[in-house]
């Protein structure tokens, strides 16, 4: 397989049945680009420079890891490959994580509201939770911002961190109680920057807490893997989203024909108007992307996508 911006590429070497996950992206603000836990990878400035041998020649392609692989991972990033949305990637994932027996899944790009989520919790579970984050102090919510590799909780794993605030341990109840989430791991996730913001992906189970551990010990990097894979696959589907254009009908053949080569005059024998409408439109078009010339409105509509060349 070829490694293409934003995707995640299993490369499987059949002599060991190992697998490369790579990705071709920019790195991060300081140069580097932290992997999201160490059973999945390093740091990619080791593998850029000092130990290429898996990551390939490329500038800002590396290797995160090599993982013993199953059939199941390999399809799954497969299939998060060549999907067309993110609302795709995200129930892809969400059926991948249950047939690991996940009793909740949250897949989420931010900590507002409005950001991306694919999820299984009921929307105002997910609300009450949001608001109360957003006026109490989470030290869960502060480790993924932190990008702490991995986090765990729920009622059971809580136990062991009495310093834990009242609101984790309240979200811990209610996601038991009604979720019947026992235990969870949460993977914090980097921005396409590199950085961590508040970004991550929650994978809760009704396993308890020796149960839970255990489980983790046995699938946490794949299930960790699996979360980065389709995390990446979000981020480059979202960015490639584009917003609906704010060209009127006739703003955009004006612009189509501006970027044929006709001049104003041309453009308004070949619509039938006046040259003073023309004239009207463009003013129109430019105060409403707040640009100073046409040539500036075409440059937009040309990088947006709003015209047809």
């Amino acid at each position: 397989m070829s490694v293409f911006d934003g995707q995640p590429v299993f490369r499987l070497c059949s002599a060991d049945q190992y697998a490369a996950v790579c990705i071709h992206r920019r790195s991060g603000a300081d140069g580097f680009y932290d992997a999201p836990s160490p059973e999945i990878g390093v740091r990619a400035s080791g593998l850029l420079g000092r130990q290429r041998s898996v990551g390939g020649g490329c500038p800002e392609t590396f290797c995160l890891y090599r993982w013993p692989m199953n059939s199941c991972l390999l399809d799954f990033v497969h299939d998060v490959g060549v999907a067309n949305t993110a609302e795709e990637v995200g129930q892809r994932f969400i059926q991948f994580a249950q047939k690991r027996d996940a009793s909740v899944v949250h897949m989420f790009m931010e900590t507002k509201l409005s950001g991306f989520r694919a999820t299984t919790i009921p929307y105002e579970v997910l609300e009450e939770e949001v608001h109360d984050c957003q006026f109490g102090t989470s030290q869960i919510v502060e480790l993924v911002k932190s990008g702490t590799p991995r986090v765990y909780w729920g009622v059971d794993v809580d136990q062991s961190n009495p310093l834990l605030p009242e609101l984790d341990l309240r979200i811990s109840e209610t996601r038991f109680h009604q979720l019947r989430q026992r235990n969870s791991v949460t993977f914090p996730m980097p921005d396409a920057d590199g950085l961590y913001r508040g970004a991550g992906v929650g994978i809760g189970f009704e396993d308890r807490g020796e149960t839970f551990l255990t489980h983790m010990a046995e699938s946490c990097g794949s299930l960790a893997m699996a979360s980065f894979s389709a995390h990446s696959r979000i981020q480059l589907l979202l960015s490639q989203e584009r917003a609906p254009s704010p060209l009127s009908k006739r703003q955009g053949e004006i612009l189509e024909l501006l970027a044929a080569g006709f001049q104003l005059s041309a453009i308004a024998d070949k619509l039938g108007i006046a040259d003073s409408t023309v004239n009207l439109h463009l003013a129109q078009l430019k105060k409403k992307l707040n640009v100073k010339t046409k040539e500036q409105a075409l440059a937009m509509a040309i990088a947006n996508g709003w015209i047809s060349l």
